[in-house]
């Protein structure tokens, strides 16, 4: 067992050299692609073979995706490591150098343009404290490290490990977010990149008090919040106070205005700002200081955005601070169950552009208008995945009271079914007629959608009962068998399928699947023939009726996993995602449908590089790349005996299908670092939502 080399430490500040599509322009660093390359300088902590952790840190103005670390080998090949996102200031990675590693880079940002990325740290570390670490956190996965180690299967060690270690629970955010924490450094790495004397003007509108039990609560409840607002870095601001006239505060404060209920309300019916931004604030809310610097230098990124948000911090009643980390744009979440939150700003154009009413809502809640959010493009929505605020309300009240009915127009997306649509399961299967036979009968028994047809591909069967089960399925009317002989290739067998019919709608269904609801397919179809929609999924259950999909997050743990996978049938899920329509970067192919003219579009599944593995998720991003958005459908819920047929996975060597695991990963970098429906801080190696 390696012991290591105890706990030295290496200041690594000046240890980073430009490598690929970086270039040095007045003293700054500028990123000449979306995937630049610096190199480390070799130090003693660097040891192949060896534990490290790299403590890393990225400018408060930089989108804080997760670094790349790249690790050389002589013959030129590379492993690559995907670290967690420095969303609170700075990061830290945690793992073993590759043997035979030569040299290591590393990709900081994700975007071209200036950046600023610092490595703090790199200290080498033991095995043994490793597996101690994880001992405590995850048992199982640290008792598979240790015994995959000692029977030699490194590799296989070290990711059971990084199952392990490599998360936090949300409860221990205050420990995490101290040992990661950096004040914002004006002089060196947060230096202002643009004017701030001549950035956007930023109204804040502070509305009238929560209720409290006297009038000096009240007051001092509102003077937390402006304390706030006075901190901040970027001096071009304006608050107006929904508040009898404090003329020590505005005299000591110019910026700050105190209006009654008159001028309150005729500021609110006015025309508003002609330019800059507008955030709601509630007393109690706390801006971060840099929240308004975060918002004036992230805006050129985005010159078209006409809404941004950022990330928060809920304060509990007994003072205790959790994370509210958020998705990128994601319309049909935000529509079933808003997710915005109170970090939000909203340009003076958009304003000036709502009734009365809506901007009533909107200093009241912090939430836009519906109808205007549901006519927003993505290309006008920034989300800023920093810590802009704190609050007391982790949600507007009244949007409580609305949850039941928001969930149902959620699943259904607001639509009435059109005609029919015709639908052909394509179910590929080996023998295990027990479970065949138990899927379609779930499905004729269970579909109240009768415009269906069932396709089973047969891959080289040969048990008798599977026999008679074929025969006896070819007597239905809406039932064929086709034999796809060959060694598996998933991907081609569905493929064949899909070549096969002339269905609007094809639904892609394993063999261990059985439908628990006469509903399921209506939701599945009403979903896939939506225009900007291309794969939809559905909520699959193991038989102990924990969830075993709910939606897959690409780059978790190396790969894609299904993150929520063993919650609670019941579980809200991250952000309440669990319980209604939301977008997704991919669904499990287990059961997806898709219009087959989307399908055919993209040239189906990759059966020459993904035979087995991974194919599924590959066809979703393929799909995206179209424009095609996937989503998971929680209205359409069926049981999922996970690789029933093919065996499990446990202890299985990473070389098994690792060809297909690397095409992956080069195809789908970009999009494996910065999942825009997962946060990168957010752990890569925990099913439930964790911190990295």
């Amino acid at each position: 067992m390696d012991k290591g080399h105890g706990s030295a430490r290496w200041s690594a500040a000046d240890c980073l050299l430009p490598e690929k599509d970086v270039a040095i322009e007045d003293g700054h660093i500028h990123a000449l692609s979306d995937e630049p390359w610096m190199g480390i300088r070799p130090c003693t902590a660097l040891r192949p073979g060896g534990f490290v952790a790299i403590v890393y840190r990225l400018s408060q103005w930089d989108d804080p995706v997760r670094p790349v670390f790249r690790f050389w080998r002589g013959d030129g090949t590379f492993v690559e490591r995907m670290a967690p996102g420095p969303v609170a200031g700075a990061g830290l990675w945690r793992g073993r150098i590759p043997l035979g590693t030569r040299r290591i880079s590393v990709s900081p940002v994700a975007r071209v343009g200036r950046f600023d990325f610092r490595i703090e740290s790199i200290e080498s570390l033991s095995f043994t404290a490793q597996l101690r670490s994880g001992w405590g956190k995850a048992h199982r996965p640290a008792r598979a490290a240790l015994l995959t180690r000692l029977i030699g299967m490194i590799d296989e060690s070290d990711l059971n490990l990084a199952w392990a270690t490599e998360f936090h629970p949300f409860e221990d955010y205050a420990a995490w977010k101290a040992a990661r924490e950096r004040v914002i450094d004006l002089a060196g790495i947060d230096a202002p990149r643009t004017d701030w004397e001549k950035g956007p003007l930023v109204t804040l509108l502070l509305g009238g008090a929560q209720a409290q039990p006297n009038v000096q609560k009240a007051r001092e409840v509102r003077e937390s919040t402006i304390d706030t607002v006075a901190a901040q870095l970027y001096p071009r601001w304006c608050l107006l106070v929904h508040a009898e006239a404090d003329t020590s505060r505005a005299d000591a404060e110019p910026r700050c205005r105190f209006l009654n209920d008159r001028d309150w309300m005729e500021m609110l019916a006015g025309d508003g700002p002609e330019t800059g931004w507008l955030c709601a604030l509630s007393p109690g809310d706390r801006l971060s200081p840099g929240s308004l610097a975060s918002l004036a230098e992230r805006l050129p990124t985005l010159p078209q955005a006409s809404l941004v948000y950022g990330d928060e911090e809920h304060i509990g009643p007994d003072g205790r601070i959790l994370p509210i980390l958020k998705p990128d744009w994601s319309p049909r979440l935000q529509a079933a169950r808003p997710y915005l939150g109170r970090a939000v700003f909203v340009a003076a154009a958009a304003w000036r552009q709502w009734s009365l009413e809506e901007r009533l809502g909107f200093v009241r809640n912090a939430v836009p208008p519906s109808r205007w959010l549901a006519s927003l493009r993505a290309a006008e929505v920034l989300h800023i995945r920093r810590f802009l605020l704190a609050s007391t309300r982790a949600e507007a009240p009244d949007l409580k009271d609305n949850r039941r009915e928001r969930r149902k127009e959620g699943a259904t997306g607001g639509r009435a079914l059109p005609a029919e649509p015709s639908v052909c399961f394509i179910i590929p299967t080996r023998d295990r007629a027990d479970l065949l036979d138990r899927c379609i009968t779930s499905i004729r028994e269970q579909t109240a959608y009768k415009h269906y047809e069932i396709l089973i591909l047969d891959n080289d069967s040969v048990k008798a009962e599977t026999t008679h089960l074929f025969d006896r399925l070819r007597s239905l009317a809406n039932v064929s068998i086709v034999k796809t002989p060959g060694p598996f290739n998933y991907a081609r067998i569905c493929n064949l399928g899909a070549a096969r019919t002339r269905a609007d709608i094809l639904v892609f269904l394993n063999n261990d699947t059985e439908a628990l609801s006469s509903g399921w397919l209506a939701a599945l179809v009403r979903q896939a023939i939506c225009p900007d929609v291309g794969a939809v999924g559905a909520k699959l259950l193991f038989a102990s009726r924990r969830i075993q999909h709910i939606g897959v997050a690409v780059g978790m743990g190396n790969s894609a996993c299904h993150f929520g996978a063993q919650e609670a049938e019941d579980a809200p899920g991250w952000l309440g995602r669990h319980r209604v329509l939301h977008e997704v970067s991919a669904v499990t192919g287990a059961c997806l449908a898709v219009e087959r003219r989307k399908f055919v579009a993209i040239g189906g599944f990759d059966e020459a590089h993904l035979a087995v593995e991974l194919n599924d998720i590959d066809l979703c991003l393929r799909l995206g790349e179209h424009g095609w958005q996937s989503l998971v459908e929680p209205a359409a819920v069926l049981l999922h005996h996970e690789s029933a047929t093919r065996g499990g996975a446990t202890f299985r060597p990473l070389s098994v299908n690792g060809e297909q695991r690397d095409y992956f990963q080069r195809r789908w970098r970009k999009v494996m670092r910065d999942d825009p429906y997962f946060h990168p801080a957010l752990a890569h190696f925990r099913l439930v939502p964790a911190l990295g």
